[in-house]
């Protein structure tokens, strides 16, 4: 069952720290995308196969594809991390340009043999500041930048500043006023039916405090255990938003 939901945020100018040399000087691209994969240790090994193959399915399909090739300059530049506790986050894809279908294939490839670097603790917060650094280091220029998180826990191990906690809300203000959109893809299941605060379920905590941004959407995986299902929400997720 895909569920999406869609709310939007005003947010100020981008201002990445470049000089408009340097900025002029980088390849541009129609966006900037970071995949931020959960493998915290509520990710159960089956959940972490069929989300490392349904990244790397999910670019091999048509309608990703020809959204990434379509844009007014047919290229994109992704690239992804792998994170866990508020000091495991992992560049394991490093930013790579797509502008040609053996571009994507040769992504789709590198996606589907990548080994998991961690199974800890879970940070939502830091996995967004991680993201957000990327985007602002990123060999790239381009109009649109965006994070797109996946997660099926809540952020029990949340940023610290100055020995005092962050919350994850503030982290998604931050972000989003750098001119970058936040979307999520939840992952519901058992295994994170345990309220947290007020909420009963990850999808509520994204919703509230992790998206942010002009056209910010999360699409929910009911059973991400059903490779099925966690794909099909998967293409439509970057179908909209590589659009």
């Amino acid at each position: 069952m895909l569920e999406l939901t869609r709310r939007s945020l005003l947010f100020g100018a981008a201002g990445f720290g470049l000089s408009s040399g340097a900025k002029a000087a980088l390849r541009e691209v129609d966006l900037k995308l970071v995949l931020a994969v959960d493998v915290s240790d509520s990710v159960i090994e089956e959940r972490w196969k069929v989300q490392k193959e349904g990244y790397a399915r999910a670019l091999q399909h048509q309608k990703v594809r020809n959204n990434i090739l379509g844009g007014p300059l047919g290229a994109i530049a992704v690239t992804l991390i792998q994170w866990s506790s508020r000091h495991e986050q992992s560049q394991v894809v490093p930013w790579t340009l797509l502008n040609t279908p053996d571009a994507i294939d040769k992504l789709s490839s590198t996606i589907g043999r990548m080994e998991r670097q961690f199974s800890n603790g879970t940070a939502v917060g830091a996995a967004l500041e991680c993201s957000a650094r990327l985007i602002a280091e990123a060999p790239f220029q381009s109009m649109h930048s965006v994070i797109d998180i996946s997660g099926d826990g809540f952020d029990h191990d949340p940023v610290v500043r100055r020995e005092k906690t962050v919350p994850l809300a503030t982290i998604r203000d931050e972000i989003v006023g750098q001119g970058i959109t936040i979307n999520a893809l939840p992952l519901l299941g058992d295994r994170i039916a345990v309220p947290y605060g007020t909420y009963t379920n990850v999808a509520e905590m994204y919703e509230a405090e992790a998206i942010g941004g002009p056209g910010n959407f999360m699409v929910v995986v009911e059973n991400p255990d059903r490779a099925d299902l966690f794909i099909e929400c998967l293409i439509n997720k970057l179908h909209l938003e590589i659009a």
